[in-house]
């Protein structure tokens, strides 16, 4: 098939994924910096170090996204983001949705 050639098989995997808007998820901007870096499989240590916040203020963080995306575990939580095309609305695309 000329796309998948063209594109590459990944891409068009991902291309048909259905999408997760985790701005619309009622994600905060420190919330969407965590969940960046735990896709990119940083440890709970070094996404503290990287954002040079404390091992527990990580893991609340990390229990506010697994509330707010409602999985239970880090493993319902990798598994939400592998099957879904992560996008981030923003602040104007809700305020012309909500007008």
């Amino acid at each position: 098939h000329v796309v998948c050639r063209k594109r590459g098989l990944g891409q068009l995997l991902r291309a048909e994924l259905p999408v997760l808007d985790l701005t619309r998820a009622g994600l905060s901007p420190r919330q969407l910096q965590v969940i960046d870096l735990y896709r990119k499989k940083y440890s709970l240590k070094e996404i503290a170090g990287e954002l040079s916040l404390s091992h527990s203020s990580v893991r609340k963080i990390l229990s506010a996204i697994y509330h707010k995306l409602h999985v239970g575990n880090a493993a319902e939580l990798t598994a939400l983001t592998t099957s879904y095309r992560i996008e981030r609305g923003s602040a104007e695309d809700e305020e012309a949705e909500e007008a």
